[in-house]
């Protein structure tokens, strides 16, 4: 992707300092929707984009300042043809991740397209080195809603639930506080019965429910969202930076649903410098994910060999003075 020549400067946005190393974060998710884009005209798939990225849109022109991430949405025919090819199609460095393709210990239960010469990395997940942890284009699915109240509440309930249990079961025991700790158990004791493997499949199965009825309403089901149907019908094209990104044309009423008055500013206080910072993410756009995994693993020896250290100097027998 060619950038403009300024692109990467460090530079100040509706009072936030936008620093060169978000600006890098930004240039790889631009370049990983570009290849997205790709994928689905050359294989006639339809996608918006979608939260953030289009509030950005439509406020900022671009993204959010004091955001870092491009998500998209699909509805459920495409979702399933790009989960089913493109596992084939993604050549290095780029990588498709879905519950489909995914190893046992995927921790996220929608697709991801994945920059894997950069790192992404949730420091509160087990064994969170293994995986696919680079900067990535979130890929969600909109799902048929049930029309009836009771069955749409009874959905969100079962995915809560199971979405909770699998989240906090590939946790690691010390990001927890005292409570979950103790909510940690019963998972643990619940994933020797359910294989934890089958767990993002469920999760998906869970969500299509109702994938051949005719309902009003489609939503995202792991968020607990619905919107209306109607407002995908069409797409239209908004600026975002350099490029021109597709949006649903019903863009104004979801972005009310989901944000109210969207044309507001939050006050400084809620303008977080990144989710990242809060929730125990690395975000690297320079380091691949395999080479921060070295970095960790050399780290940690070395700790150890530093502790021992410690620990025979401690015990050593000086004589007195």
């Amino acid at each position: 992707m060619l950038l403009p020549s300024n692109f990467l400067e460090k530079e100040m946005r509706c009072g936030f300092i936008v620093s060169e190393k978000r600006k890098k974060i930004w240039a790889i998710q631009l370049e990983l929707l570009e290849k997205f884009d790709e994928f689905c005209k050359e294989y006639g798939l339809k996608y918006y984009v979608f939260y953030g990225a289009l509030l950005g849109a439509v406020r900022h022109k671009g993204f959010i300042p004091w955001d870092d991430d491009i998500d998209v949405v699909m509805l459920r025919k495409d979702y399933d043809k790009l989960c089913e090819i493109g596992p084939k199609i993604f050549k290095y460095p780029y990588y498709f991740q879905s519950p489909n393709n995914a190893d046992n210990n995927l921790y996220y239960t929608g697709a991801s397209l994945i920059h894997e010469e950069t790192t992404y990395l949730d420091t509160t997940v087990k064994n969170n080195v293994s995986n696919h942890w680079g900067i990535q284009l979130d890929i969600a699915t909109l799902d048929n809603v049930p029309n009836n109240i009771k069955m749409r509440h009874r959905q969100y309930k079962q995915m809560k639930l199971f979405s909770m249990l699998y989240s906090i079961h590939m946790r690691k025991w010390n990001s927890f506080r005292f409570f979950g700790k103790i909510m940690k158990i019963p998972c643990m004791i619940f994933f020797t019965l359910f294989p934890v493997s089958k767990a993002p499949i469920y999760i998906e199965q869970i969500k299509r429910k109702y994938h051949h009825e005719t309902c009003f309403m489609i939503g995202d089901c792991s968020h607990g969202l619905q919107f209306y149907k109607n407002d995908f019908e069409g797409i239209v094209y908004l600026d975002f930076e350099y490029i021109r990104i597709p949006v649903p044309s019903g863009y104004k009423r979801i972005l009310m649903m989901l944000y109210g008055n969207y044309m507001d500013f939050p006050s400084p206080e809620q303008q977080f410098i990144s989710e990242a910072l809060l929730n125990g993410y690395i975000s690297e756009p320079d380091i691949s994910y395999t080479a921060y995994k070295k970095i960790i693993e050399t780290h940690a020896v070395s700790n150890k060999v530093t502790a021992q250290k410690r620990q025979n100097n401690y015990v050593k027998n000086y004589p007195e003075e």
